[in-house]
């Protein structure tokens, strides 16, 4: 990449060039289709709960947000435990046969279908992925009434967890998000191609090595250049095969 290049030199070659990005971005957005259309589709439920502080005269409320928060994180860490798994999975074979059996795929797997999601305002995000519709809004229901479970013991009387939004399925497919995808795609070529073009390197680079500020020093009108007698041709003897050697010739 040209070091030296100004803003003006980067934007003009993006203009000259610009064509070359389009084609770029368009063929990071097809290959961003075409690995949407590959990857398995999955649908999703989804839920709403909301962690409520116990009133409590001896607390201000700052504190008792503080706490709220810090239990609500604590739930949510949780999630992910093989404790927390293995209830979820005791009462119903469909959502245990949905994940691997080897330890490390399933927490995996587990993370990646069962999307635990909080603002930081008491509020918990509930997401489950799947490709059946039917298994995905079963395993939201499961993990919510577990999840409340799980809230009680570690609430106590400091707090109430009530279900704001119920178990629902997302209208249309969970994953992939094509339009996300796409959108990725599309920046990542355009950035690329930007790179690209700003990196190459001209052909028709034409360099000043400065020749022209060199002058030669001026000589007076009557002098006379000499000639390279090996050059001058005028006096050269002409030899045949009849010709003698004349030392002083040669």
């Amino acid at each position: 990449m040209e070091s030296n290049l100004t803003l003006g030199d980067i934007i003009s070659k993006i203009q000259r060039k610009f064509n070359t990005v389009i084609i770029i971005t368009l063929v990071f957005v097809l290959v961003g289709v075409g690995i949407t259309l590959i990857i398995p589709k999955q649908y999703r439920g989804e839920s709403q709960l909301v962690v409520i502080q116990t009133a409590n005269p001896e607390i201000d409320s700052y504190t008792a947000q503080r706490s709220i928060d810090s239990k609500v994180d604590l739930l949510v860490n949780l999630v992910y435990t093989d404790t927390f798994f293995a209830s979820v999975t005791a009462d119903n074979v469909d959502i245990k046969n949905a994940f691997p059996e080897n330890l490390k795929d399933r927490r995996t797997t587990f993370a990646r279908n069962i999307i635990i999601k909080s603002k930081g305002t008491g509020f918990i995000t509930v997401e489950t992925y799947d490709a059946s519709s039917e298994l995905a809004l079963t395993m939201n229901k499961v993990v919510v009434d577990k999840l409340i479970e799980q809230a009680k013991t570690l609430l106590g009387e400091t707090g109430n967890i009530q279900v704001v939004n119920q178990s629902s399925l997302y209208d249309g497919v969970g994953r992939p998000d094509i339009l996300v995808n796409l959108l990725g795609s599309a920046l990542l070529g355009f950035a690329i191609a930007i790179g690209y073009v700003i990196a190459r390197r001209d052909k028709n680079l034409s360099y000043d090595f400065g020749v022209d500020n060199f002058v030669s020093p001026q000589l007076p009108d009557d002098t006379e250049l000499a000639q390279n007698p090996i050059l001058n041709f005028t006096h050269t003897p002409t030899i045949s095969p009849d010709t003698e050697y004349d030392s002083e010739k040669f």
